[in-house]
């Protein structure tokens, strides 16, 4: 995407097949619920699905300067696969979901094979919410910045508890909050 004005747009109320054939230059992104998901391109782009779906869609603009998880991204997937190759990636104790793909695996070749190929293909997250919930998880902690994946989890999966780690004054707080959901 160097040189390149592009981004993110999120788009609800409309199907991903309806946004790309209003806009065919935009890509789907984050494949987050059938009328709801992330769409990256170049900016001109995102603001002709504005226009083209405002009497039909909501949208929200994601922070991101650049579109993340698209073929935009592409050319920086082989730098990305030596810090990944180099990082050397161990078979974990438990299942990781594979946001690339939408299933889970523990094997570390396609562990790192998928890290590598988020960066330029969709995001299969209503997948990967899925793999996740298939395991029966008591509760589910969202880590990183915010609450949105938590929000998302909570409004799919509302028996299974779930928390933000940004709601956590301290980690033990967070670990207590665990403990309490064997």
């Amino acid at each position: 995407a160097a040189g390149r004005d592009t981004g993110l747009l999120a788009i609800s109320g409309v199907s991903e097949a309806d946004v790309l054939a209003s806009v065919p230059q935009l890509e789907c992104a984050i494949r987050i619920a059938p009328d709801n998901n992330v769409f990256g391109g170049e900016r001109g782009a995102l603001e002709t699905a504005r226009q083209a779906l405002a009497d039909r869609a909501s949208f929200k603009p994601l922070c991101v300067a650049l579109a993340s998880h698209t073929s935009w991204m592409r050319p920086a997937q082989a730098a990305f696969a030596e810090v990944v190759r180099a990082a050397g990636i161990e078979s974990p104790q438990c299942p990781v979901a594979l946001d690339a793909t939408g299933s889970t695996s523990r094997d570390a070749a396609e562990l790192a094979a998928a890290l590598v190929a988020q960066v330029g293909r969709c995001v299969q997250w209503r997948s990967c919410l899925a793999a996740v919930a298939e395991r029966q998880p008591s509760c589910v902690l969202e880590i990183g910045g915010g609450h949105a994946l938590a929000r998302m989890w909570a409004a799919r999966f509302p028996e299974i508890p779930v928390r933000s780690l940004d709601e956590f004054r301290t980690a033990e707080g967070a670990a207590a909050w665990i403990a309490r959901h064997p």
